[in-house]
């Protein structure tokens, strides 16, 4: 059997088996993490003898790393890119989370504090977001921005508390989202469980995202009954 992989153009690599087009690949960037190619199958069907041979060319042309989000429950797909080579570096879990999915009781009440962005307090806080979101990434697709490029992308309010005079912990929300937190200090998930009753007090639902490589992430989630059935994984070859 022929197998060719061709690159239509700048975006789109189209999969031919004895010269029938069986679907594509579709390739995309990410600014923020600009060492591996991004990677989206779409294909008919899902051989796995010629799985490894697709993605080495792909790998060949593209003189990079190769990574690929994908559901858990793409069985088929996950099989087909196992073949390949690809290993599973990350699995993230949206959650969606209510008062009653709260198993945590704080042991203390934690004084925290707001900084908003352009203030002193904001870049130490985004500047100790920024180490811990490196060494989150660095074995998966390391973080590609300077620590002024980062701060504009996340969200101009923190909370955070002190420590004996250090920060222990920092938490950056939008509305009902917490978007990053970053958990050291040893009373760091009383602070957390401060933060999750702010926005509980304003609303029926709160919005995170895990990764299961970021240890303030799991610390966080851990204060809740939470399904770990299903996840986005992400394979890097």
């Amino acid at each position: 059997m022929c197998l060719k992989v061709i690159l239509k153009n700048d975006y789109i690599y189209d999969i031919f088996i004895n010269g029938v087009n069986i679907g594509k690949i579709e390739k995309y960037y990410n600014k923020i993490h600009s060492n591996n190619t991004y990677l989206k199958c779409s294909l008919e069907e899902y051989d796995k003898n010629f799985s490894k041979d697709i993605f080495d060319e792909i790998k060949k042309s593209e003189n990079k790393k190769l990574q690929i989000m994908i559901d858990s429950r793409e069985i088929e797909k996950i099989s087909f890119i196992e073949k390949a080579g690809f290993i599973c570096m990350r699995k993230s879990y949206e959650l969606s989370l209510s008062t009653n999915d709260l198993k945590y009781k704080n042991s203390r009440d934690i004084s925290i504090v707001k900084a908003n962005a352009g203030s002193d307090k904001y870049k130490e806080c985004s500047k100790m977001l920024y180490k811990h979101y490196q060494k989150t990434h660095e074995t998966i697709n390391t973080l590609s921005l300077e620590v002024d490029e980062f701060m504009d992308l996340i969200p101009s309010e923190v909370y955070y508390y002190l420590e004996e005079d250090s920060i222990g912990g920092v938490a950056f929300i939008e509305e009902n989202e917490i978007a990053y937190i970053c958990l050291l200090g040893e009373h760091s998930l009383d602070f957390a469980y401060g933060i999750v009753s702010k926005v509980f007090d304003k609303y029926s639902k709160l919005l995170f995202e895990c990764d299961d490589v970021d240890s303030s992430a799991m610390e966080f989630t851990s204060m809740f009954k939470v399904d770990f059935t299903n996840s986005h994984n992400t394979y890097v070859k």
